[in-house]
């Protein structure tokens, strides 16, 4: 039998911040007001559920990737190609 984690975002507030709050991330704004805001609630509602540990290691994956090879990098890198 298929059964869904979760209930669907359109019923279940928890399921529906942690959307808004992968999206942030995936915009690589997921430490962003918005997203600390969200983060916020989501620990009021569920502060040990395992998607919060899985968005954590994205940020700081992200943050990583950011430090090592920062958007500013890339873009005088093509810049100079003309």
């Amino acid at each position: 039998m298929d059964v869904d984690e979760r209930p669907p975002a359109e019923v279940n507030e928890f399921t529906r911040l942690l959307e808004q709050y992968y999206h942030l991330i995936e915009r690589n704004q997921g430490e962003s007001e918005d997203a600390l805001k969200i983060r916020s609630r989501l620990n009021e509602l569920s502060i040990d559920d395992p998607d919060l540990i899985t968005a954590d290691m994205e940020i700081e994956r992200r943050r990583e990737a950011n430090y090592l090879f920062p958007p500013l990098y890339f873009q005088s890198q093509f810049s100079m190609v003309r």
